[in-house]
């Protein structure tokens, strides 16, 4: 069907590639798509509380989620990451824009 297209692939086993790619169909057949797998980065932050009007909750207490800004179907590996400290990691992010949130 003619239209545009985005083709992401990601590795289930071995080490953590990713990739994605754009394409235009027409009329005709389309070759020589090309898809480079890469591997995938992690986001890694701290959580920080400013402003001193109540206490803190306890980081163990708190779960945050990664969603995808552009709705076109990104995932990552794990949507939520524990806080482990004050740090946080979500591991096997595809390209893309995302919201953390918290709760």
């Amino acid at each position: 069907m003619p239209g545009d297209y985005q083709l992401t692939a990601r590795s289930v086993s071995g080490p953590a590639l990713a990739g994605e790619t754009t394409f235009t169909v027409g009329s005709t057949d389309v070759d020589g798509v090309r898809l480079e797998l890469l591997p995938v980065p992690s986001i890694t932050g701290r959580v920080a509380f400013v402003g001193r009007a109540l206490e803190p909750p306890d980081p163990k207490t708190i779960t945050l989620a990664l969603s995808s800004v552009t709705g076109f179907g990104r995932s990552v590996a794990n949507g939520s990451a524990a806080i482990t400290g004050d740090a946080f990691v979500f591991a096997g992010v595809m390209p893309g824009s995302f919201r953390v949130a918290g709760a």
